[in-house]
């Protein structure tokens, strides 16, 4: 028995008149259609602290929720846990209706279990009336844990082998196995086991009919889904899901599988939208592939002349790297993100998702386009001047890896735990063999008879052991990536200086870098030269002082002659003011005539005379060229890519401060 968990049972025991219980309770959607939703759960969990004579302090639900998940992926049970880790604790235990209610899967019961344990706090299993502050109860959790993975391994096992089974067998026969039906197709005798069958949905208000409409006008449009899109809302024919067709949608639909060759693909690896678990070679983890053939929609002539049609409106070839690293890592004012550049634009940029019309014909956003270099460049640069700050990851890992210790499960301890049974066991068995191996004239029966039930239990031990090792060895890898971060910072310097774009989406990636707009994108089509001029030169913006233009003046007469309607200083004071700000010409009025500016600027860039005279001032007080970035946030996790709802670090900078 755990020492810890004992003390605080029995403290609490001394010290309040009842133990503190929270019931936990858990359906599957299964478990629901069979009638034991959560209130009948409920009712008998209730019942049960009722008897115990303990004090309800609070439910929690989880309805719908298969019992294969972590506890940090059920929301109640993720919010008993952060109760749980409070200071003082609120509660001493734990009940459920049954083991299952707890995870089928053991990685989903014993962390959360163990974790418990070393918080002080046990739990109760309601049918059976027993909890784990024994070492006679934690042994009969062990074994009915152990059952429900088995049963769950079971079920799944025989679950799929059904299903490919019946896939294989009917495949000829445009037999439905299960998963979606394609559009214009239904199923027929569904329910029927062995006999529901693909058919054209063909009847009077059949779907079929709208997919040949829509073929129909793609072709009349010569290949404008969007406009076919928008001709079938304006006559009513909507979606399976009574929603307005979309050009993605429509294309989805027309350019299928089904459509174009008439075929469905069981357990398909290249569908995006029906992807099945795969192994490390890319095969299905359960069966094989089945393609199975369905009526066709449409005569081979029509699906040529349907090809034909999208052909015709598709883009030419690809453009050099279209990589845009940071393509759905944007989010804009609008709630929408934006994505990278459209292979068929000349310059990379990111445009908003909010800018793609819902369904044909919907209003859309009017955020503006972002260069894809400036903001790169922001966001790139950013990420590897915190990266190159030893110190600052050092701190930020150091409590990364404190908050982990505080949550996670004292592996060594389980370990040591069960090699300790593990060697009871082994004790046990040599004396049962001595002792039957004299009293029997069998001795082999004897013994097998006398031990099979604790090799039994011996056998379950030594996996559990193997499963906690690895657990164990999973945990050491996260904190591993933490000292890995550390050293990061050191490699920063050289290695994340000139990556590709490969290359930093990669990092950007692991790092789940996002950037949040706090202000709508500006008119990047409407640059200032003079700002321009400083940010290609990579030089910041001087200011002009009596002393300085003492130094700038001769260089600008000895080229130039004075500009009767603009003194010289006052051109250039002026032309700085214009680069600090970005304003347009007519907004120069205080610095005296624009158009006389405007020609200064003109003639002292084309002689020289500019670029030599902004040499002189110096750095002396300059201001940094301004962004024409909107304000933003740069998120990104602080373990790459495996913290599951741990905190984040924000850093909110104004870019036009850079």
């Amino acid at each position: 028995m755990n020492g810890r968990l004992l003390s605080a049972i029995e403290v609490t025991r001394r010290t309040a008149s009842q133990l503190r219980a929270v019931a936990y309770l858990r359906v599957s959607t299964e478990e629901q259609k069979k009638g034991f939703g959560i209130r009948y759960t409920g009712k008998k969990v209730c019942r049960h602290i009722a008897k115990k004579d303990w004090r309800l302090v609070e439910t929690f639900a989880d309805e719908g929720f298969s019992g294969s998940l972590e506890w940090h992926e059920r929301p109640d049970l993720k919010r008993l846990m952060e109760l749980a880790r409070t200071t003082p604790r609120p509660f001493d235990v734990v009940v459920v209706l049954e083991e299952r209610a707890i995870g089928r899967a053991g990685r989903a019961f014993w962390p959360w279990v163990w974790e418990l344990e070393d918080l002080g706090v046990f739990t109760a299993i309601v049918r059976g009336d027993y909890d784990n502050t024994t070492d006679e109860g934690r042994k009969r959790m062990r074994d009915e844990a152990a059952r429900a993975e088995d049963e769950r391994i079971a079920i799944r096992d025989r679950t799929q082998g059904g299903i490919q089974e019946a896939a294989e067998q009917r495949a000829d026969e445009a037999g439905y196995v299960g998963g979606q039906c394609p559009y214009g197709w239904r199923i027929e005798n569904q329910g029927r086991k062995g006999e529901c069958t693909y058919v054209l949905d063909d009847g009077p208000d059949g779907e079929w009919h709208t997919l040949d409409m829509a073929r129909r006008l793609v072709i009349e449009h010569k290949g404008d889904i969007e406009r076919a899109a928008g001709s079938l809302n304006a006559q009513g024919k909507l979606t399976r899901w009574g929603k307005l067709w979309t050009r993605q949608n429509l294309q989805a639909r027309l350019l299928s599988a089904a459509v174009l060759e008439s075929r469905v693909v069981f357990r398909a690896t290249e569908s995006a939208a029906n992807r099945v678990q795969t192994d490390a070679d890319g095969n299905p983890v359960y069966g094989e592939t089945v393609v199975i053939r369905i009526p066709s929609a449409f005569s081979e002539v029509e699906v040529a002349e349907l090809k034909g049609a999208v052909k015709v409106r598709n883009y030419g070839p690809k453009r050099g790297d279209r990589t845009c690293p940071l393509s759905e890592r944007i989010l804009s004012t609008c709630g929408e993100y934006y994505t990278g550049c459209a292979p068929g634009e000349r310059a990379r940029k990111y445009r908003c998702a909010g800018k793609r019309p819902k369904y044909a014909g919907a209003p859309v956003c009017t955020c503006r386009q972002i260069p894809a270099d400036e903001i790169e460049f922001y966001a790139w640069g950013r990420l590897v001047r915190l990266l190159r700050d030893p110190e600052e990851l050092k701190l930020r890992a150091e409590l990364w890896v404190g908050l982990n210790d505080q949550a996670k499960v004292n592996f060594v301890q389980r370990l040591k735990e069960l090699e300790g049974e593990i060697a009871q066991k082994d004790r046990a068995i040599g004396v049962i063999m001595a002792a039957a191996a004299q009293e029997s004239d069998n001795p082999e029966e004897a013994i097998r008879a006398a031990t099979a039930s604790l090799k039994e239990q011996r056998t379950a031990l030594a996996e559990e052991r193997a499963r906690v090792a690895a657990w164990q060895a999973e945990s050491a890898a996260v904190e591993d990536q933490a000292q890995q971060l550390q050293q990061l910072a050191k490699l920063a310097a050289k290695r994340l200086t000139n990556v590709t774009l490969d290359d930093q989406a990669l990092v950007l990636g692991m790092m789940n870098a996002r950037l949040v707009l706090l202000e709508p994108v500006g008119n990047f089509a409407r640059s200032c030269p003079v700002t321009t001029w400083f940010r290609e030169a990579g030089r910041p913006i001087p200011v002009l002082t009596d002393d300085t233009w003492a130094v700038v003046e001769p260089v600008i007469r000895a080229r130039h002659r004075p500009d009767k309607r603009l003194p010289q200083r006052q051109a250039l004071e002026g032309l700085l003011h214009k680069a600090r700000h970005e304003g347009s010409w007519h907004t120069l009025t205080d610095y005296g005539n624009p158009g006389a500016m405007r020609s200064a600027w003109d003639r002292w860039r084309t002689s020289g005379a500019w670029s030599e005279a902004i040499g002189l001032l110096g750095t002396a007080g300059a201001q940094p060229v301004p962004s024409r970035l909107p304000r933003m946030r740069l998120k990104f996790e602080v373990i790459p890519g495996l913290i599951l709802n741990a905190g984040s670090d924000s850093i909110t900078r104004d870019p036009r401060a850079r």
